[in-house]
């Protein structure tokens, strides 16, 4: 078989090839046994290379994927988590949120002003699909006081329908909560209350020629108030049949 080589490939005179084949076999097994080591990274530049130089093993040169798929798997899973999580980020969703955080008196006076993310790279916990109609996350957020976590949850019942909040609320770290959803105008927060407390809710009959009757005023109890004057109780809004056909209620 290398005899079949040209004398250019093995840089040896053509006399070589003159001599019999007895001699020719001869001379290419001392090439093959008499093999140079392949250069190191500290040999110095390669100007030539030579037919008996020793060839690298193939075993230990063969590629092995088991070792770099997992990691190429790896990488693509936390790239996907990081966009997905960059794409909430900037959602309207979650910058309205942040808007009213920053537009709510209460809030500020708890979190302070410059309302905006806890972190620099902030990370949205939870469930946001405003198509499929489904919005449970929560966040942390930092003003000039202190920080807390967020927690929104809005559910849209129908493809037809409005989103509906269920949920909105803020918890600081020193365990401070504020039900977003039940604050009015009158709110008082405990600096150490877990819980906040409605202290007035007012309800008022404005007819159409906009006569405004003050009916009452509701103290905690807004609940049991509600269910004695057959009204619903709706978020911080009291709601409850009216029947001249002449009055509206105004919530």
């Amino acid at each position: 078989m290398a005899s079949s080589l040209p004398a250019r490939s093995l840089r040896l005179p053509k006399s070589v090839f003159s001599l019999p084949a007895p001699s020719r076999q001869l001379v290419f097994l001392q090439l093959h046994s008499s093999v140079i080591p392949p250069p190191t990274p500290t040999s110095g530049p390669l100007l030539e290379r030579l037919p008996n130089r020793a060839l690298p093993d193939v075993e230990k040169a063969r590629f092995s994927w088991t070792r770099t798929l997992p990691l190429f798997l790896l990488l693509c899973g936390v790239c996907s988590v990081a966009i997905f999580n960059y794409q909430k980020s900037t959602s309207p969703t979650v910058a309205s949120i942040l808007y009213a955080l920053r537009t709510n008196p209460t809030v500020r006076e708890v979190l302070g002003d410059e309302i905006y993310f806890a972190s620099k790279v902030p990370w949205i916990s939870g469930e946001l699909s405003p198509l499929q109609g489904r919005i449970n996350i929560s966040f942390w957020v930092k003003g000039t006081k202190t920080t807390g976590l967020v927690k929104f949850v809005s559910l849209r019942r129908s493809s037809d329908s409005f989103f509906e909040t269920l949920d909105w609320s803020l918890k600081t770290e020193d365990g401070t909560e504020l039900r977003l959803l039940e604050l009015g105008d009158d709110v008082e927060v405990a600096a150490k209350s877990v819980e906040t407390k409605l202290l007035m809710l007012e309800y008022s009959l404005k007819i159409e020629d906009g006569t405004k009757l003050k009916l009452a005023r509701l103290g905690d109890d807004v609940e049991a108030a509600a269910k004695s004057m057959d009204a619903k109780l709706l978020g911080n809004k009291v709601e409850w049949p009216v029947k001249s056909p002449e009055a509206k209620l105004l919530v």
